[in-house]
C-alpha cells in the first residue's frame, strides 16, 4: 500500500528571501521538527522556501563553459535537497551558511566533472590539477 504526499497549498509556499528574519524564524522551526520527525511533507516546504538561494547560487556560475544554465540549477537544487538531508540544528550552526556550503560544493562538483571535454576518472582530474599547481608552484621559485 502506498501513501500520497498532500500537495502544498500555493499559500503555504514561503521564499526566504535574504534580510527576511521573520520567514527565516519560521523555516529554522521547520528545520528543527523535520530533524526529529523527518515528515516528507516538512521537507518539501524547507526545499521550497530555500529554492531561491539555490538558484541565486547557480546563477552565480553561469558564465562557465561546458554546461548549461538548467545543469546548474539542476545541480544547485540537488546540493540544497542534499543540505537539508544532513542538516543537524543540534550542532548550533545556522542553516544557511551550511547551506550555500552545500549547494556552492554541489556546483563545483558538477562544474569539475562536465568541464572535460571527454570523460577522465576524478582521481586522474584531481591528479592534474595538483600538476598544474605544482608547476605554477615551480614557475614561481
Amino acid at each position: 500500500m502506498s501513501t500520497t504526499i498532500p500537495r502544498l497549498p500555493s499559500h503555504a509556499v514561503m521564499d526566504v528571501r535574504p534580510g527576511d528574519q521573520a520567514a527565516a524564524t519560521q523555516v529554522d522551526a521547520w528545520l528543527r521538527d523535520y530533524a526529529i520527525s523527518r515528515d516528507a511533507v516538512l521537507r518539501e516546504r524547507i526545499i521550497l522556501a530555500y529554492l531561491g538561494l539555490a538558484d541565486r547560487l547557480a546563477s552565480r556560475y553561469r558564465q562557465s563553459r561546458g554546461t548549461t544554465p538548467e545543469d546548474l540549477i539542476q545541480s544547485a537544487r540537488a546540493g540544497l535537497i542534499a543540505a537539508i538531508d544532513r542538516y543537524d540544528p543540534t550542532y548550533g550552526n545556522p542553516f544557511v551558511p551550511y547551506a550555500v556550503v552545500c549547494v556552492v560544493g554541489e556546483l563545483k562538483r558538477h562544474l569539475r566533472d562536465t568541464s572535460w571535454r571527454l570523460h577522465v576518472p576524478r582521481p586522474l582530474k584531481e591528479q592534474a590539477l595538483r600538476l598544474a599547481k605544482a608547476a605554477d608552484e615551480l614557475h614561481q621559485r
